[in-house]
């Protein structure tokens, strides 16, 4: 049996973003993953999700307002910038962002109404007889 790390739906934010997740100790993480059947853990992965942690630290452009693409750090990379809530990640107000990879918005609502869709979809209630 694996065990659960959150039983009940919870929408709520955590601490690891607007999805509800909480960060959990080495220990309990590798407590799952042998109760779920890894025999073999690599003593490198720590150190490579030590890694992912700090570079989602250093997210988005620091961009106050208009993005020049010259200096704006997401333009320099080649990918958009991103809002997943006011000023965060990227810091560049919508309508003024000069990345020329564009501006990507988080939009709760039309996730919302995707899943909703896609549900139906799966059920059927979109099927006519």
């Amino acid at each position: 049996m694996v065990p659960m790390l959150n039983a009940t739906k919870s929408t709520r934010t955590g601490e690891l973003g607007t999805r509800g997740l909480d960060r959990i100790s080495s220990r309990k993480r590798k407590v799952i993953l042998k109760t779920s059947g890894v025999e073999n853990l690599d003593a490198r992965e720590a150190e490579e999700l030590k890694i992912i942690r700090e570079n989602r630290d250093r997210v988005g452009c620091d961009c106050k307002g208009a993005c020049n693409p010259a200096l704006c750090s997401c333009a320099g990379e080649g990918i958009q910038c991103h809002q997943e809530r006011a000023g965060s990640p990227c810091q560049c107000r919508e309508g003024e962002c000069g990345n020329p990879a564009g501006r990507y918005k988080f939009e709760q609502t039309a996730v919302q109404m995707h899943f909703i869709q896609t549900i139906m979809e799966t059920q059927g209630a979109f099927s006519i007889n």
